[in-house]
C-alpha cells in the first residue's frame, strides 16, 4: 500500500502545481481536480507492475493533460503509469 499512497500523493502534488494556462484546450475543473484512486496491475506474463492513476474533474479526451501528468510522474520516479481522466 505504501507505493500506491506515494503515487496518489505525488499525483495530487503535480495537479496542485500544474500551470493552468498551459492547457487552454483541455477542459479541467481546477477547483475540484484530484487523484481519486490508484491501482497496481499485475500480469501473469510479465514480472512488471503497471500503475494506473484516476484523476477526477478533467475531460477524458484531454490527452495533453494526461500526458503531462504521466511525464511528471516519470520524472518523479514512477514509470509505466497509465493516467485516466474522468468527470
Amino acid at each position: 500500500m505504501g507505493r500506491l499512497k506515494e503515487l496518489k500523493d505525488r499525483t495530487n502534488l503535480i495537479l496542485a502545481d500544474a500551470d493552468k494556462t498551459a492547457f487552454p484546450n483541455c477542459a479541467v475543473n481546477w477547483g475540484d481536480l484530484s487523484c481519486t484512486d490508484v491501482e497496481s496491475v499485475h500480469s501473469l506474463n510479465s514480472k512488471e507492475v503497471e500503475y494506473r492513476v484516476y484523476v477526477g474533474e478533467a475531460d477524458p479526451g484531454s490527452k495533453a493533460f494526461a500526458d503531462y501528468i504521466s511525464d511528471e510522474l516519470t520524472t518523479a520516479g514512477f514509470d509505466e503509469v497509465d493516467v485516466r481522466l474522468a468527470w
